[in-house]
């Protein structure tokens, strides 16, 4: 009696497993009907249920979906092609990135899905994508999802973009994903660059990190041709605090543009360094209401009694600011007990 009811439980469990795989097939079927012939919805659903599946039939429905006239199934679709193991699925999404002026969510996505992957194709296409208007997107996009030391020059490369956007952009994937171990030496080399953007940007980038290796090729930059590279060099080096950078700093306070004079005098107030005292001193007349302004506040920030006589001469300055920065400097020594009242 025991075998025939083992008999029978073994027959019931193969009833059941081979019920189970007839039905695979057909429920992957009706998900490729859904796919093609369904409501917004249900070809979405279809195309997420289809995630893993690598039979021929799924795969080229959710190829035919990549085009579908609901974005939300779009994206479905290029998820689930992006998991799939047949080679027909990252190809479809290559041709439909080169193809398609898709819209950058569009790209996105599918950049996203790739760069995941270790397709070899990865780097090879953003390189041509990053320096298309259209594609340029999708190509940042690749890059900062792929993981190789070959990366970070076309990075660099990308910084002289004329979009103003994009370039923060790359900058910020320059910086993302611990990248910067490998990147600093060449932002520093990028210092050199002809353009004056990826030396403006290179220069931002090394500031941001506290990259005490790039002082020296900063402080060079300082008498850059370029005003606005000279003046993300002054703010590089006020983020450095490496006491190399004073008298190159102290002499870039006759530098020819106002913007960058105040700034020196500011990254110098902020350092305590003493011996900026006596040159923003000498400062203080400045033509400019900025550089005034910035030398006082500068010197209120040092605290030091040298300053007071120039505070007591700048309460009396046509500039409001100047006029403010020179008396907190003046309460700032009296309540040090620097100052006669």
């Amino acid at each position: 009696m025991r075998k025939v009811a083992v008999f029978f439980f073994v027959v019931i469990i193969f009833a059941y497993a081979s019920g189970y795989a007839q039905q695979l097939p057909d429920a992957v079927g009706a998900e490729i009907v859904k796919l093609r012939s369904g409501t917004p919805q249900e070809r979405k659903d279809a195309a997420l249920a289809l995630r893993g599946e690598d039979s021929k039939d799924a795969v080229s429905a959710l190829i035919e979906a990549l085009q579908d006239k609901d974005s939300s199934v779009s994206y479905a679709a290029i998820e689930a092609l992006g998991i799939s193991l047949d080679p027909r699925a990252s190809d479809a999404l290559w041709e439909y990135l080169k193809a398609s002026e898709a819209d950058v969510n569009i790209q996105y996505a599918i950049a996203q899905a790739l760069g995941k992957t270790s397709d070899p194709r990865i780097l090879a296409n953003a390189r041509i994508f990053i320096k298309d208007p259209a594609k340029k997107a999708a190509g940042l996009f690749l890059l900062q999802e792929f993981d190789d030391p070959a990366v970070i020059d076309v990075l660099i490369g990308a910084l002289s973009d004329d979009n103003e956007s994009f370039r923060e952009s790359v900058a910020e994937a320059i910086t993302a994903k611990g990248r910067m171990a490998g990147a600093q030496d060449k932002l520093i080399g990028a210092l050199k660059d002809a353009n004056p953007q990826v030396r403006f940007y290179s220069a931002g980038i090394l500031g941001q990190v506290q990259s005490q290796r790039a002082t020296p090729p900063l402080i060079t930059l300082l008498k850059d041709e370029n005003v606005k590279v000279r003046y993300m060099a002054v703010w590089a080096l006020g983020n450095l605090h490496d006491p190399r950078a004073i008298e190159p700093l102290i002499e870039s306070l006759r530098d020819r543009d106002p913007e960058v004079r105040g700034k020196v005098a500011l990254v110098l107030g902020s350092s305590g360094d003493t011996r900026a005292v006596e040159p923003l001193i000498a400062c203080a007349k400045d033509k400019d209401d900025y550089v005034r302004s910035s030398v006082i506040g500068a010197l209120q920030l040092s605290a030091d009694p040298r300053a007071e006589k120039t505070f007591r001469a700048a309460v009396f300055d046509g500039n409001e600011a100047v006029r403010a920065n020179a008396a907190r400097g003046l309460k700032a020594l009296q309540e040090a007990g620097e100052a006669k009242p």
